[in-house]
């Protein structure tokens, strides 16, 4: 299986920490891509595989409707749901959210 993984819209240094243990633990080819990159580009998740995200307790402020529009798969781990965003896909991610070795194999999973 040969795939790249990218973070986008992502420039804490928390998000970069979580990024190279996820490469550590998994060996996936992950990388961080600045934000202005994909900002200058609106065809940017043309072609992908998945579209995964990371968040505290919501989706706002995801690319969730430009993945949609064009037929990415979504895949959102929440740390702490909202009340009315708990559902059973999202809460069987909650470890992936906070662990980025089920976070590798649940992305590995998305697009085997």
């Amino acid at each position: 299986m040969s795939f790249s993984i990218e973070f986008i819209d992502a420039a804490d240094e928390a998000v970069a920490a979580a990024v190279a243990v996820l490469r550590w633990d998994t060996g996936l080819d992950v990388a961080l891509v600045p934000p202005a990159a994909t900002r200058a580009d609106p065809s940017f998740l043309q072609g992908a595989l998945l579209y995964g995200a990371v968040r505290f307790s919501d989706t706002a402020g995801l690319r969730l409707p430009e993945a949609r529009r064009l037929g990415v798969p979504v895949l959102v781990a929440l740390q702490f749901p909202a009340g009315g965003m708990v559902d059973p896909v999202r809460l069987g991610l909650l470890r992936a959210a906070h662990d980025p070795a089920i976070l590798g194999r649940q992305i590995v999973r998305a697009v085997a």
